[in-house]
């Protein structure tokens, strides 16, 4: 909101706010003690002010000062009388006016910080100096606090005998925004100590250095508490009732009337409203405006905006820029602007990075170790970035974040570099690391004014629509340009963790003209896509193809020490200009998922296809065509193809017979082998589609999402149908509104191909999502196999009949393709189960036979009795098998060597015990069982994984592994929660899937704190009141509430589509009848959970958020993944075992905050526990973390310190049963 004009008619025009501030020395007397009895003397002789006496406290090591107003014109000065033993002097302005400095504030006789405390505000003119032996402090607080229960106040009386040792918070008790601090001065301090300025809206248009020591610069809302350490770090934010009630002078007030304003940086336009002098950005309550800035390390906070307009902030450590809304960065052609670190370098707006600044050659943003930008919203980056250590672009969940480029971005990095989706103008990263990104669409050349003509790439970038991407460097092109001596005594080396061999990963890339009418507007020349690495080159589909007169760009693929997997390469050329040349040169294999085209229909010649080895086998699927039709000029200049004699390709189509004639499409590829011959064949290429289909095409690489999107990019289309049936899409990714509705001419695969890649979908309800079904035998079904031994196998121990629908492959498939439908998020379907090994050859440890090749118990399932299923799947010499089942392509299965029943439980047990000891949560000594699961049910899926880009897995599991902690799995690098959402279903015939927006349901949350025969949870009064009122909207009740009758009334009442119960749950071995919820009265047993009725109406999500499970009994596990199919809800969100009420308060309300944004429950929980991973979700000063908000705990955990909650055992306990979404 604007800051308003408040009609307080209080006239300043007497005094010159700041700036050219320039006051003739008067007699009246600017510095007045307060007559409360303090006990401050003021004294003057001529321009001096000599302030002595005031309150010491017990200790002696705390001075107290008031005033009823504290000013200084030019030439004054105030110089506070200190001795040796003081080591706090802290002065408080009573007065209700804000202080005008414009002189001189000292220290003399001892060596103590300095604290001024203005409620009413203060302003420091552009004379305003400090000299100063130690930190200063200055605040529009109204109280400082001392240990837990004393406070200096700002207004009222003191007892200050008690406000004995350091400080440690300021209060802000107003209930509006507190007041402002300007400063237009240049204000330091000496060497090694801190500088401090903490209001309510802070605007520094002047200068703050701190050498060798700390800046912290913060503006904080009303109602808060600030935690330090005295002299002045800022550690945490929280949130307190208001101690007093002020109503301070608004920022427009203070500046009105004097016609100086602008001397402070700062405009008031005629409506009262404030902006930048000589900008329209806005200034607005909460907001921090800061220009120069050097520390040793400087944190800029804001819970408004942060502006920073032509700044030069430089820290030899850490330089942290933090904004609740917006970080906003501005240059001008007089003025540059420069953010260097030698240490990391950290921006933080949790709604919108802004930057543009490019009116210098200079390297903007500069850091000695990692740069990291962070937001949950827009991010726009018009600036050129240098990191010593790791680049990265995240949301503040700690998934990548996509960004977008209006005029000129380069990025280089002395280590790995990572980011999103990328959409905008031509696109430059370099680095000494890896590369990742997601889609990325180059709309235009760069602006020539602000890149280095000595970049080797500066005619590409500004001349076309270029992405160059450069992994593995030596040597960085645009290092900081920055003397490290300007940072004093700072060390600017790299510090970065460097991938090795540094590697290039990306989804589709197009720098295409793009369809007529197509959102982003397309500008400029089609540039070249150069991709170098030292490691291996993946990415999705390229298309350089330029509509227009202009060539279409080439695409250059390299690594010298790796290998190269993409998708269809299009630099096809359908007008006048050329088409481009393609060279993929690997020292290890080629891989090309689709097929490579670089035909010219115009003017021009088509482009060469130089291949450095030959192509691996993807089944004769890969077709390259550099055919020149030239129906004007009449001349064939087809371009050549040097690759390999090895290589076998497909002959393209033959040449039209005229250039009026469209071509016959060429014959589709040979079908792959069967899995059995060839288990793990790439994704086939798109066919070409008979005339009579019209297929949708995959989408484009979308623009930066939402930040409640977290898309996965679309996988290469597969083969088609045959004609008489509907093809089915692929899941599109989100994109631009607008979408090619220009028709495809079928009978011309070459035709028109920019058409046919990369351009988005339109997506189609769920219900008319077309089914492909080509019938399966059951016998011959693995699939159905595996569902129907599961199936029957939960059916017998739950008591339900046993009539389900068992789902085949076909089935499997469709629910898929529905799933992606829904999130555009690909998905793939786990099945892990143990199967003999009595006739496994003893060359390959795989089953000879088809009988062999199922689970014990499919080969018994003549046999309805569950011992005798469970006596096969018991058997000791079993072996780990993996199926895998995708929207399309053939099912992969694994056998996995050595991994036999006994081992891998063996291992399960000692996982879990290392996860599930609270008193080993300092120690990872889970990594060496979760790194060896990872490898066993994980790493053999992994090349078709990341081939088919899969980023949600769906498991179904058998006994033993139904109770593993999966998401804590770890790869050596990653937990297997950090690459994909992950959900746990008894089988997918018995998964309930009826999507609904979960962001339209209410919540009956419901639970209790007190117990008889189980240990008190204190969190949980917390936990329902901040989950039912602050982060979603519903109802909540507690303890003696907490029945099954009223459980049932509410919900007769009311429809409410999610229930959360915050109680005691176990899941036991033996019968359904020894597993239970405790509700407030009585025992709710597993299987009298349908008396909940939670069908009728539908409830989408049942949360129990204190569970624990008999881990590794088979009942026990069959009870709790079957605790969804048992409530009759399509989700339940649960603990495999009892988390500490802290970790489980952090995820539960960090989860719910993750589900108001994230598309579906999967993710949201993903986001949660990546969120505690993190170290997003944490507990500091007994308070919770998350990133919603942050929560006062109780008292009696206070003595718990501070606490990290990143340990696995905090949240791998919390398992998503059934339906994903």
């Amino acid at each position: 909101m604007k800051i308003a004009v408040r009609g307080i008619n209080q006239l300043l025009a007497a005094i010159y706010v700041v700036g050219s501030l320039s006051l003739k020395p008067t007699q009246a007397q600017t510095i007045i003690p307060a007559a409360d009895g303090t006990g401050t003397s003021v004294s003057s002789n001529g321009n001096s002010f000599e302030i002595s006496g005031g309150s010491l406290s017990d200790d002696g090591v705390n001075l107290f000062h008031s005033f009823s107003e504290f000013d200084l014109t030019q030439e004054q000065i105030a110089n506070f009388l200190s001795q040796p033993e003081f080591k706090n002097i802290l002065g408080r302005i009573t007065g209700g006016k804000p202080s005008l400095i414009n002189g001189l504030i000292q220290v003399t006789g001892g060596n103590s910080n300095l604290l001024l405390m203005n409620p009413a505000g203060i302003i420091f003119g552009s004379n305003a100096q400090l000299n100063l032996p130690a930190s200063f402090t200055a605040t529009t607080a109204t109280g400082i606090g001392f240990n837990e229960d004393n406070f200096f106040k700002a207004i009222g009386t003191n007892n200050y005998s008690v406000l004995v040792g350091t400080p440690s918070t300021l209060v802000f008790g107003t209930s509006g925004t507190p007041a402002e601090i300007i400063n237009a001065g240049k204000l330091a301090v000496t060497q090694g100590h801190s500088l401090n300025l903490l209001a309510g809206t802070v605007i520094s248009s002047g200068t703050l250095e701190a050498p060798a020591g700390k800046i912290t610069v913060t503006a904080v809302p009303g109602e808060s508490l600030v935690s330090i350490n005295f002299p002045g770090q800022l550690l945490s934010l929280e949130v307190q009732a208001p101690l007093i009630e002020l109503n301070p002078l608004s920022l427009s007030q203070l500046l009105t009337g004097t016609n100086r304003g602008h001397a402070t940086g700062v405009t008031v336009k005629p409506d009262g409203s404030l902006i930048l002098t000589g900008s329209n950005i806005p200034i607005e309550s909460g907001d921090v405006v800061a220009n120069k800035i050097t520390a040793q390390i400087a944190t800029i906070k804001a819970f408004g905006n942060l502006t920073l307009l032509e700044s030069h902030l430089q820290t030899t450590g850490d330089l942290n820029l933090l904004a609740e809304d917006t970080v906003r960065v501005r240059d001008s052609l007089e003025n540059s602007f420069l953010a260097q670190a030698g240490g990391n370098l950290y921006i933080q707006g949790n709604n919108g990075i802004d930057i543009q600044a490019l009116n210098s050659t200079q390297t903007q943003f500069q850091s000695g170790a990692d740069l990291s930008l962070v937001s949950d919203g827009s991010v726009s980056l018009d600036a050129h970035f240098t990191s010593g250590g790791k680049f990265s672009i995240f949301e503040l969940s700690g998934i990548p974040a996509s960004f977008g480029s209006i005029y000129d971005p380069i990025i280089s990095a002395e280590g790995d570099v990572e980011f999103g989706n990328y959409t905008g103008v031509a696109l430059k990263v370099e680095a000494t690391g890896s590369i990742r990104s997601g889609n990325i669409t180059i709309t235009q050349p760069d602006t020539p004014a602000s890149i280095p003509t000595t970049d080797p790439h500066f005619s590409q970038l500004t001349e076309s629509r270029a992405l160059i991407l450069q992994a593995g460097k030596t040597q960085l092109d645009n290092s900081a340009n920055i003397s490290p001596s300007d940072l004093g005594d700072g060390d600017f080396t790299s510090t970065g963790e460097i991938s090795s061999p540094a590697s290039i990963t990306t989804d589709n890339i197009d720098v295409s003209s793009g369809a007529v009418g197509a959102n982003p507007i397309i500008s400029g020349d089609a540039g070249p896509v150069i991709l170098e690495a030292a490691g291996d080159i993946i990415t999705g589909n390229i298309i350089t193809t330029d509509t227009g007169t202009a060539d279409s760009g080439s695409v250059t693929l390299s690594t010298t020490d790796g290998n190269i997997t993409t998708g269809t390469i299009n630099t096809s050329e359908p007008s006048d200009g050329n088409a481009g040349h393609v060279t993929l040169s690997a020292l290890g294999t080629l891989t090309i998922n689709g097929d490579i085209i670089t035909t010219d229909r115009g003017l021009g010649d088509a482009g060469n296809v130089n291949l450095s080895s030959s192509l691996e086998d993807n089944n004769n699927q890969t077709r390259i065509d550099t055919r020149d039709f030239d129906p004007a000029d009449g001349m064939i200049n087809d371009g050549e193809i040097i690759m390999p004699v090895s290589t076998p390709l497909p002959a393209p189509a033959p040449a039209p017979p005229s250039p009026e004639t469209n071509p016959t499409p060429p014959s589709p590829a040979p079908a792959p082998l069967p899995p059995e011959t060839n288990p793990t064949p790439p994704s086939p290429a798109p066919a070409p589609l008979p005339p009579e289909t019209n297929p949708t095409p995959p989408s484009p690489a979308p623009a930066p999402p939402s930040p409640e999107t977290n898309p996965t990019p679309p996988s290469p289309a597969p083969a088609p149908p045959s004609p008489e049936t509907n093809p089915t899409p692929p899941s599109p990714a989100p994109a631009p509104e607008s979408s090619n509705s220009n028709p495809i001419d079928n009978n011309d695969f070459l035709a028109d191909v920019n058409q046919i890649l990369l351009k988005p979908i339109v997506q189609q309800p769920i219900d008319n999502v077309a089914q492909t079904n080509v019938p399966i035998l059951p016998e011959s079904d693995r699939v159905y196999l595996l569902e129907e031994t599961l199936t029957k196998e939960f059916e017998a121990y739950l008591g339900r009949p046993s009539n389900t629908k068992i789902s085949t492959i076909d089935d499997v498939r469709n629910w898929i393709r529905k799933l992606e439908q829904v999130t555009g998020i690909k998905t793939g379907v786990i099945y892990a189960t143990f199967t003999p090994t009595a006739i496994v050859s003893p060359q390959t440890e795989c089953q000879t036979d088809l009988e062999s090749q199922m689970p014990a118990t499919v080969r018994n399932k003549g046999s309805e009795s569950v011992q005798q299923q469970e006596n096969c799947l018991t058997q000791n010499d079993s072996q780990l098998e993996l199926l895998m089942v995708t929207a399309e392509g053939e099912s992969l299965r694994r056998r996995v060597p050595k991994a036999m029943r006994t081992k891998v439980l063996d291992t399960v047990l000692e996982f879990q015990k290392a996860l599930t000891d609270r008193r080993k949560t300092n120690t990872t000594n889970y990594l060496q069982s979760a790194a060896q699961l990872y490898q066993w049910l994980i790493e053999p899926l992994e090349f078709s994984l990341e081939e088919n880009r899969i980023s949600n897995l769906v498991f179904s599991m058998d006994e033993g592994l139904r109770s593993l902690p999966i998401a804590a799995l770890h790869d050596g690098q990653r937990f297997l929660i950090e690459n994909y959402s992950i959900s746990l279903v008894p089988t997918l015939s018995l998964t309930n899937s009826n999507y609904r927006d979960l962001r339209e349901l209410n919540v009956l949350a419901m639970g209790a704190s007190e117990f008889t025969e189980h240990p008190p949870l204190p969190a949980v009064p917390m936990e329902l009141g901040i989950i039912a009122k602050d982060i979603w909207k519903g109802k909540s009740f507690l303890n003696e509430t907490f029945t099954l009758e009223n459980l049932k009334a509410q919900r007769r009442l009311q429809e409410f589509g999610i229930i959360h119960l915050a109680t005691h749950a176990e899941f036991k071995p033996g019968t359904p009848h020894n597993s239970y919820i405790q509700l407030w009265n009585r025992k709710l047993h597993l299987d009298e959970f349908r008396q909940l009725q939670l069908w009728d109406p539908p409830v989408e999500l049942l949360v129990l958020s204190a569970c624990r499970t008999a881990l590794g009994n088979r009942e026990a596990e069959l009870g709790f993944a079957g605790s969804a199919l048992m409530a009759g809800v399509d989700s339940t969100l649960a603990t495999l075992w009892y988390v500490s009420d802290q970790g489980s308060l952090g995820l539960t309300t960090e989860f719910y905050f993750q589900l108001s944004k994230a598309i579906s429950k999967a993710e949201a929980l993903r986001r949660a526990q990546l969120a505690m991973i993190r170290g997003g979700v944490r507990i500091e000063n007994n308070r919770l973390y998350n990133s919603g908000k942050s929560i006062s705990l109780p008292p009696e955990w206070s003595d718990l310190g501070n606490q990290s909650l990143s340990h696995p055992y905090y949240w791998a306990a919390f398992t998503l049963i059934g339906d994903p979404i």
